[in-house]
């Protein structure tokens, strides 16, 4: 029950996200929903992570948490900030900024995403060979 919440949590703050950006940046509605797509494949390669690397260690822990969601947090920043504040309003030092701090933290998540998801396809025929095995043993 407690997933199934988060779950629908997590759609639903994606949906929103990508609803209110569509809306602010009409021009790249496109990007943003391949954008959310990605947001969900994270967010459950997350949940399947994190029960492997529970580190015993709290400093571990948050450090891990810090650089897994810093990247989202801060595009999450930008967005209810331009809700709240036109982009064209704002300096440009922070346009600038702001935008050349996000993109390589995404492309660093990016690559991150990518290469776990091309070791699950590696991974793939062995797994379901195991399984094949374990379903004749019985």
């Amino acid at each position: 029950m407690k997933k199934t919440i988060l779950y629908i949590l997590i759609l639903m703050a994606i949906t929103i996200l990508v609803i209110a950006g569509g809306n602010q940046f009409p021009k790249y509605a496109s990007r943003l929903i391949g954008f959310g797509l990605f947001l969900l494949i994270d967010t459950g390669y997350w949940i399947a992570f994190k029960k492997y690397t529970a580190v015993k260690k709290q400093r571990a822990r948050i450090l891990l948490n810090t650089c897994y969601w810093t990247p989202v947090s801060i595009f999450g920043l930008f967005m209810v900030s331009s809700i709240l504040w036109p982009v064209q309003g704002w300096t440009a030092f922070l346009r600038i900024y702001f935008s050349g701090i996000l993109i390589p933290l995404f492309l660093w998540k990016f690559i991150l995403i990518t290469s776990m998801i091309l070791g699950d396809i590696v991974a793939l025929p062995s797994n379901l060979g195991n399984l094949i095995v374990a379903l004749f043993q019985r």
